[in-house]
């Protein structure tokens, strides 16, 4: 197949040219967006079909192959991520496991680099099924005593303070991060089935526009245990879309109170019918999670980064702890896919954690990888150990405020 001189981009093997905006997947038949020739959504939809593309070789990167002989021979198709984001690079100028090629003008037609345009300078991250580590980053038993061990650890804890009967966790994350889908999750461990309470599932924009809090409990008939995970609205970069950061800080202080309909254009008002004015400690958030989609990292852009850094400051100065919760581990790296238990032995998940550190400005030791239940029917022990992980994370770091809370109750 002969292609086009502007479309020398071997992806364009899997894909046919509607016009100079979009192009129809040969798979699916999935219109997407490929603007100015820029092929970075073709390369993302095309690893959406790492089952059938699974034994296939890359063929993409044949023409940088041909430039650079050390190059490793062919990698999975899955294993490729483009970004044009520069700030995951390390202090050399290079993120883990990137080639950097830069583009400053057209190639010409004999080049052997790929057809970008003007200016353009992706950085291609390549991680294939032999990057992993000889000694994982974290220990895990990946035993089922091990996942009863972390059920019962989580029935029978209890916040440190009398007044307070539920740690109270807020989800806070862009649309489709997987929020929703983490409750669904955990209630499904406890529940010993997968349920979809959460109204969850793929949408351009969020599908919660309610706040809500999600008591889980032990089994069908069980009692409440003791965490309620609140689910919000997704975070969108668009101003007046998604929840807006003023609704979140109502929230952080227990004035918004369950099932509130949010409305992006409006916060909250304390004057508003259903704003609650007496708040207990119990009412106010203990820890905040902000659920990221491992696949869409280093995508992020500039504006809802900078929204995710003004809800940081705030609930900073609320001295509410906070963690970063890692999803779709299986849907970024094809290692992690074939065996949920290589997760601390991937190189390429704990870049992705180390990146997600930089750009949020948290510990690599607050970040918790997980997969949530998304097509299975069954459970699975490695995944319920993973996600009971992370719940008891979010338990320790609630304990930590409870302690500065009762620290200043001592200091009055």
């Amino acid at each position: 197949m002969k292609m086009p001189k502007a479309r020398r981009s071997k992806v364009w093997l899997h894909f046919t040219s509607r016009d100079a905006y979009s192009a129809t997947c040969n798979r699916c038949l999935k219109a997407m967006s490929c603007k100015g020739g820029n092929t970075s959504n073709l390369m993302k939809h095309l690893a959406t079909h790492r089952d059938d593309l699974k034994t296939e070789q890359c063929t993409v990167f044949d023409n940088l192959r041909d430039a650079s002989p050390s190059t490793s021979t062919a990698l999975p198709v899955c294993c490729l991520e483009i970004t044009d984001d520069v700030s995951s690079r390390s202090s050399s100028g290079m993120s883990p496991g990137v080639k950097k090629t830069e583009m400053d003008s057209p190639p010409p037609e004999h080049s052997s680099r790929l057809g970008f345009t003007k200016h353009h300078q992706p950085v291609f991250s390549v991680h294939s099924e032999c990057n992993t580590l000889e000694k994982p980053w974290r220990n895990i038993p990946w035993k089922a005593e091990m996942r009863k061990q972390l059920m019962d650890s989580v029935k029978l804890s209890k916040p440190i303070i009398s007044s307070v009967n539920q740690v109270r966790v807020l989800l806070i994350g862009p649309v489709g991060a997987g929020k929703s889908s983490f409750f669904n999750s955990i209630n499904s461990i406890f529940r010993g089935h997968v349920t979809g309470q959460a109204i969850s599932g793929s949408s351009g924009t969020s599908l919660t526009t309610q706040f809500r809090t999600y008591s889980v409990k032990d089994g069908r008939d069980g009692k409440p245990l003791p965490i309620v995970l609140c689910d919000t609205m997704g975070l969108e970069e668009t101003i007046g879309a998604g929840i807006d950061v003023d609704d979140i800080s109502s929230i952080l202080k227990g004035h918004v109170p369950d099932r509130y309909q949010f409305n992006p254009s409006v916060p909250l008002q304390a004057d508003a019918h259903g704003f609650r004015q007496s708040v207990k400690l119990q009412d106010r958030i203990h820890c905040v999670a902000y659920v990221m989609d491992t696949c869409k990292v280093s995508n992020m852009s500039t504006k809802l980064e900078e929204k995710l850094s003004v809800i940081r400051r705030r609930v900073n100065l609320l001295g509410i702890p906070q963690l970063v919760v890692l999803t779709k581990v299986d849907e970024a790296c094809p290692t992690v896919a074939d065996n949920i238990q290589d997760i601390y032995n991937s190189l390429y998940i704990k870049a992705k954690a180390q990146e997600v550190s930089g750009r949020l400005g948290v510990p690599v030791s607050c970040i918790v990888p997980v997969k949530n239940y998304s097509e299975e029917l069954e459970l699975d022990m490695s995944c319920d150990i993973l996600l009971l992980s992370a719940l008891i994370q979010m338990l320790r770091y609630a304990d930590n405020y409870f302690d500065e809370v009762s620290d200043q109750e001592k200091q009055e």
